[in-house]
């Protein structure tokens, strides 16, 4: 028998709390000349496609064998939230959802094939290879910046953490250097090469 889950802010399968980011194991200055070596991200449009899912009056459903997850729109005033279907990822069972609510906006990959539910911080970069994601969170109040990093393997989403960058770090282009490590270019001439844990 599926069981209905209504899916809340606070329940997310892949969510790392603020207390839980991740440090970079490596930052290092480098120059344009290294970033632009490296594969820029790619128009997303080419990775996405209309979605098989829709949204009707009581929310955006999905279903598989073991469980339903129902997100559902809330429209008071302490808890506003608003879910809208973005696209399917194309070659895999994943559909992309915007979350709007009081604090921003979040992503989410929810996995058709299975109810699987993964946090995004922000709107998905793709990269050239197509595989490999990039999102930015909000400025928080000191002036940091949250980068999440992860990839799509096997169909499925596999994220490698959230990471806060250095306040002086505020990304104007990305782009990945090598399966663990980004490049960032901040719009000033600034280049730097950040490795992943």
């Amino acid at each position: 028998m599926n069981k209905i889950v209504l899916l809340v802010f606070c329940i997310g399968v892949s969510v790392v709390s603020f207390g839980q980011n991740k440090k970079f194991q490596r930052i290092e200055r480098t120059d344009g000349i290294e970033f632009r070596k490296h594969p820029q991200r790619m128009n997303n449009d080419s990775l996405l496609q209309k979605s098989s899912v829709g949204k009707s009056k009581s929310g955006i459903k999905f279903s598989s064998k073991s469980k339903t997850i129902l997100l559902k729109d809330n429209d008071s005033e302490n808890n506003l939230e608003q879910y809208n279907v973005i696209a399917d990822v194309k070659g895999t069972s994943l559909t992309l959802v915007q979350k709007l609510g009081a604090n921003g906006e979040k992503y989410l990959f929810v996995d058709r094939q299975t109810a699987k539910v993964d946090t995004l911080i922000g709107e998905p970069m793709f990269m050239n290879d197509g595989k490999n994601i990039v999102c930015l969170g909000s400025v928080g109040a000191d002036g940091q910046r949250l980068l999440q990093a992860g990839k799509i393997l096997n169909g499925e989403f596999v994220n490698y953490g959230i990471y806060t960058l250095k306040s002086d770090m505020q990304p104007n282009d990305i782009s990945w250097f090598d399966e663990k490590t980004l490049l960032i270019e901040d719009g000033k001439k600034n280049y730097w090469k950040l490795s992943l844990q």
